[in-house]
């Protein structure tokens, strides 16, 4: 019921597995929408996922199990995904006498997220610096 609400934003898309007594109810996914998915729910959500797998003829186990902070079991999932794709950060300050306006801006395309961010900042710009050093992997998270 997740993956049908989270991916397809519909219920329509679930179908029942097994005996009418006690189905199962899934979807499907094709892989890219699969990597899609768990990228989301892991890295934007922060939520575990377990992975179903059927042993034998009515019986499940888990497959697979991951976190945000434990992705061994889906490594392989990502195709290489993971920490390949750079943060690209885009600065612009504008300066009116002693005044002094910082905007920032990064895409993250491990999360597919646009962050942006403006401050006040002073003439040696320790607050952009204390931005970039709070968090250097992913630039802006910490602002609103």
């Amino acid at each position: 019921m997740f993956v049908a609400t989270t991916v397809y934003k519909t219920t329509s898309v679930i179908r029942k597995l097994g005996s009418s007594s006690n189905p199962l109810e899934s979807c499907t996914l094709s892989i890219a929408a699969f990597r899609n998915f768990l990228r989301e729910v892991l890295f934007g959500q922060g939520k575990r996922v377990e992975i179903w797998q059927q042993k034998e003829r009515g019986k499940w186990v888990i497959g697979k199990q991951a976190s945000p902070g434990n992705l061994q079991d889906v490594e392989e999932d990502f195709a290489g995904q993971i920490e390949s794709a750079p943060v690209i950060v885009a600065v612009k300050i504008q300066t009116k006498g002693e005044d002094r306006t910082v905007g920032a801006c990064s895409a993250d395309a491990n999360v597919r997220e646009l962050r942006v961010s403006e401050f006040a900042d002073n003439e040696v710009y320790s607050n952009l610096e204390v931005l970039f050093a709070i968090h250097p992997q992913s630039p802006l998270g910490v602002c609103s």
